[in-house]
């Protein structure tokens, strides 16, 4: 017992990491069960520069994005997937295996920035990285081949180096360069980086003074490390990717402005119409609201959000109690007025910001708020303790219910989501591959539709075939479209069609083709065939629920 005592610190902080690297690796590759796409095209595309030295469009090594779909991802979580493809191969758990990993470095990562933060307090350090290692939010993507939990690990860590450089002020240059590959890893960082380093500096700035000359340095190698992803801003990559994802080009908000004026129009007159109902205030109204909601108790602790069904089922972001300690620690940084509770406030303040031009939460582009809500939940924590009787008696009773919680939470994401929520994660696309490859040679034509599975279904083939990069590469038998907003699809690969519908019969009668589609676009009235026809289904690929979700027909047999 004495020796646990003299290292408590340690084989606590061992025991919290391993429980968290264990939740986050355990049947990787099978929960989420399935890949979304974007997984499945990190994981192409890693494939193809290991075997072609360009990605699946023919970009020898890009720098500062990869085209993909024509969102024009940064290029560093692919390029981190590399080692694990070349190792285990073109598996989900390969291309999921960075995720994994940066998410369990968070946890000791968390637990020193925690300690920088708190002047050493190692309670907080420790209680700030069991929050982290049990967060369903970042147990989810810590879970899935996207670039968010590696993104918090490095602005974490760059976070813990500026920190460290107020004392030591070399690791402010370390500092920069960790900054400046985060600009590599996740857009909105360029937006973040600028807040936090500017943020930490001057509410330390007694610290921070004697040592200009290296805050200088750490700028300078901040702008040296990231300058390819700077000069990129005003690219048509760029901007691409903007204008896919903010409110601004929301066609709702518009419709609704014109409504408003049309009416308007009937009564009054057309400059006073003009002036009350603009697509500004509009916008700006759907900004305050998207930012207010990042906040709710719905979002953070209730039931969450639609956008969050591939990664985790239908909860809050965080645990139910999450929330109370939430508002104690606002409460604690208000009354104790502390840099350390002033920074956490303020970063959480700001997370927001850059979501709420998209969204009214989305689980991914939120995820940059992450570093705080471990931190602000031992904050707050902590304060109450020490102004609770008992405190060590209630603090063993809150962990139990925190334990209980994140118990209740594994057996569900173990059991009932992948269940319920397989159609979310694209589960199904694996087998229905396999029966494409089988019918290959088999048809004139094999068409899948994407009507009811809109997604990039062509990603899919590719993956679970590990197709020949340099064979896509080249075009020949590819047929692909550029779609509004610099969107790609891909139209056609060999015999096989990718298209939005399924063409009626009439039009491919003389063929022998395979259609394949959801078991609702196999009607007479979608066919254009007559009622008494039987519909010749020769294959169906389900959910892990045993729903539908595809159906194989044979066009000769109609």
């Amino acid at each position: 017992m004495k020796l646990f005592w003299k290292y408590r610190v340690p084989i606590l902080l061992a025991t919290i990491f391993l429980l968290g690297t264990v939740i986050r690796f355990a049947g990787l590759g099978s929960n989420p069960i399935g890949l979304v796409a974007d997984e499945a095209e990190n994981g192409y595309d890693a494939y193809s520069l290991i075997k072609t030295g360009k990605d699946q469009w023919g970009a020898p090594w890009p720098v500062t994005s990869l085209r993909g779909f024509g969102d024009y991802r940064l290029p560093a979580y692919t390029y981190l997937s590399i080692p694990s493809v070349a190792i285990f191969g073109l598996t989900p758990f390969a291309v999921r295996f960075p995720s994994a990993l940066f998410g369990s470095l968070s946890i000791i990562a968390i637990f020193l920035l925690a300690k920088e933060l708190f002047k050493g307090r190692t309670d907080l350090a420790l209680l700030s990285a069991f929050f982290l290692a049990i967060s369903p939010w970042h147990i989810g993507l810590s879970r899935v081949a996207i670039e968010q939990a590696v993104s918090v690990c490095v602005i974490t860590t760059g976070l813990l180096t500026l920190l460290i450089g107020s004392r030591r002020p070399q690791w402010i240059v370390v500092s920069g360069i960790v900054f400046g590959l985060s600009l590599f890893v996740y857009r909105p960082n360029i937006v973040l980086v600028p807040f936090l380093t500017v943020s930490i500096v001057l509410l330390y700035r007694k610290s921070f003074y004697p040592f200009w000359k290296y805050l200088a340095a750490g700028c300078i190698s901040l702008l040296f490390v990231s300058s390819p992803i700077l000069f990129s801003l005003d690219t048509s990559a760029f901007q691409a990717r903007v204008n896919q994802t903010n409110i601004t080009n929301d066609k709702g908000i518009i419709d609704l402005v014109n409504e408003k004026r049309g009416a308007c129009l009937r009564v009054l007159p057309d400059a006073l119409c003009r002036v009350v109902f603009t697509k500004y205030s509009a916008f700006g109204g759907a900004f305050v609201s998207n930012y207010l909601h990042h906040f709710s108790p719905d979002l953070l602790s209730m039931t969450g959000t639609e956008t969050q069904y591939s990664v985790l089922p239908s909860r809050g972001l965080l645990y139910l109690l999450d929330y109370p300690l939430l508002l104690l620690a606002v409460v604690a940084v208000v009354y104790e007025w502390t840099p350390a509770g002033i920074f956490l406030l303020g970063f959480l303040l700001f997370s927001a910001v850059p979501d709420s031009m998209t969204s009214a939460g989305h689980y991914g582009r939120y995820f940059i708020s992450f570093p705080v809500w471990p931190l602000l939940l031992s904050f707050g924590l902590g304060w109450t303790l020490s102004r609770v009787t008992r405190g060590k008696a209630f603090l063993v009773i809150l962990i139990g219910i925190y334990a209980l919680a994140a118990s209740n939470f594994l057996i569900e994401y173990w059991t009932f989501f992948p269940y319920r929520y397989s159609v979310y994660t694209h589960f199904g696309y694996e087998a229905l591959t396999h029966d494409i490859v089988r019918s290959v040679g088999k048809y004139d034509r094999i068409i899948l539709s994407s009507r009811a599975n809109d997604s990039k279904q062509y990603i899919y083939y590719l993956f679970y075939t590990a197709y020949d990069p340099a064979a896509f590469q080249s075009g020949v038998g590819v047929e692909k479209v550029q779609e509004p907003n610099s969107w790609v699809r891909v139209r056609k690969i060999g015999h096989i069609e990718f298209l939005p519908i399924l063409p009626p019969y009439p039009d491919i009668s003389r063929e022998h083709n395979l259609l394949i589609g959801d078991p609702s676009e196999f009607t007479a009235k979608d066919l254009h065939i007559s009622e008494q026809v039987v519909i010749p289904v020769e294959f169906t690929v389900k959910d892990k629920a045993g729903n539908i979700l595809f159906e194989g027909v044979d066009s000769g047999k109609l």
